[in-house]
């Protein structure tokens, strides 16, 4: 029986450490994104953005949004951002 750790596969620790969440955006600046997850919750989620992150559509304070993220020690590291909002889906715009 071969025995494999997790630090020996390329990508086994993002992968399997990887989370979803869905929320509006509060605030946004080129390193930092908080959203609330609706109304009733008051808590505030906070991610780092880098320049790996994967964003998709035009992110706006108000804008609905999809976060795939890790976690790195305190910190909630997002990969992907995406709008949900039904407007332009072009960062351009």
């Amino acid at each position: 029986m071969m025995s494999v750790s997790l630090a020996t596969l390329a990508g086994a620790e993002v992968l399997f450490g990887t989370h979803a969440v869905r929320g509006r955006v509060e605030s946004i600046s080129a390193t930092m994104l908080v959203i609330r997850r609706s109304a009733v919750e008051r808590r505030e989620m906070r991610f780092v953005l880098n320049p790996a992150t994967e964003r998709e559509g035009r992110i706006a304070v108000g804008d609905p949004v999809s976060i795939r993220y890790i976690t790195h020690g305190d910190e909630l590291i997002a990969t992907a951002v995406a709008s949900e909002s039904r407007g332009c889906k072009s960062p351009d715009h």
